[in-house]
């Protein structure tokens, strides 16, 4: 008696040896595809290499600059968590988070600042004087494999007072 017809109950009009190989065969190879997948690397879509953030004066809107590289067209949310260096830890003061397509071809803006990065969230603002870095985390949804996430935190960057000129 075919597996088929014992396990789901309905005949088979395939040879119950030819069915039993076949559906084995269709069952190990979608278990070999979920498993390849499932090891895909992140990097195949989407590699950032550095995020890099100059230091500014408050009340300036930071600079940066960003190596990456957009292998494959995927879908995809990032968030990104502005943090100041307080009391001996990092403490989130402002987020941006958002989806996009990103694109194989996509060029960032130039000049790259520190609000387009954290859009739709306007971060520079909330910049006073201290040590700050960013965290990015995208989360993509590639067609072919289970999400994937990449996060990079950026470089350790400062906030200078504003440079006060006396009149006279």
């Amino acid at each position: 008696m075919s597996l088929v017809r014992r396990v789901f109950g309905f005949n088979v009009t395939i040879r119950s040896k030819v069915w039993d190989t076949s559906v084995i065969i269709v069952a190990a190879g979608a278990i070999a595809w979920m498993a390849i997948a499932s090891v895909l690397p992140s990097s195949l879509w989407l590699e950032v290499r550095s995020v890099y953030v100059s230091d500014t004066v408050a009340g300036d809107v930071p600079l940066m600059q960003v190596d990456r590289t957009i292998h494959a067209d995927v879908r995809g949310e990032y968030r990104v968590e502005v943090q100041r260096f307080e009391r001996g830890g990092w403490l989130n003061i402002c987020a941006g988070e958002g989806r996009a397509n990103y694109h194989h071809d996509a060029v960032l803006p130039d000049p790259l600042t520190l609000d387009w990065w954290t859009y739709p969230a306007t971060c520079s603002p909330s910049l006073t004087p201290g040590r700050y870095r960013i965290e990015t985390r995208w989360t993509l949804f590639p067609d072919i494999a289970p999400p994937r996430e990449v996060r990079v935190l950026s470089n350790i960057f400062t906030v200078s007072p504003p440079i006060v000129v006396p009149t006279e």
